[in-house]
């Protein structure tokens, strides 16, 4: 299968579906600097589009809008740092009722449940970093541990200016 290209520049946003141990959906939203798992199969805006279609929703505003996530029955996670670092993801949206990725259509479930979460609960997890988990992309050479430490980006440790030629 070929890899989907997917934005990770800066001022760029993009999105991404994961599962978790349990089977539940989330969205993530990485704003300018969240990490996105090198793995995902599709953009996350795509993957909510057909959602909607499946479910006959309309998409509201911009179609990641957190009415029409927790009308579907995602959770919802947006990159909580300011474009300095790869931050953790925080929780914002709960749905009243869960959406497990088996009642999805084999097509999107495929794309929903590419980045799998075995060891997380999203009802348990307020704060998510991805880089934990998966090799991930990022604008940003460093990334933000959940307890607030600052370390490279993996795969940028020998680069330390990457920042800078980027510029």
């Amino acid at each position: 299968m070929e890899q989907a290209d997917f934005p990770a520049a800066h001022s760029t946003d993009a999105a991404w579906f994961g599962v978790d141990r349990d089977g539940r959906v989330a969205f993530f939203h990485t704003g300018e600097s969240g990490a996105l798992p090198e793995h995902i199969l599709e953009d996350g805006f795509e993957t909510l589009v057909r959602l909607c279609d499946r479910f006959g929703r309309a998409p509201e505003d911009d179609c990641y809008h957190d009415r029409t996530l927790a009308a579907l029955g995602a959770y919802t996670y947006k990159h909580s740092c300011e474009n300095w670092t790869s931050g953790p993801y925080a929780r914002d949206g709960v749905p009243a009722s869960p959406l497990h990725v088996d009642q999805l259509p084999p097509d999107l479930r495929q794309a929903v449940a590419a980045v799998r979460f075995d060891v997380l609960s999203f009802a348990e997890t307020e704060r998510i970093q991805p880089v934990d988990h998966f090799s991930c992309y990022s604008w940003e050479s460093t990334y933000q541990t959940l307890d607030g430490e600052e370390r490279p980006m993996p795969g940028t440790e020998d680069n330390p200016n990457e920042d800078e030629e980027r510029a």
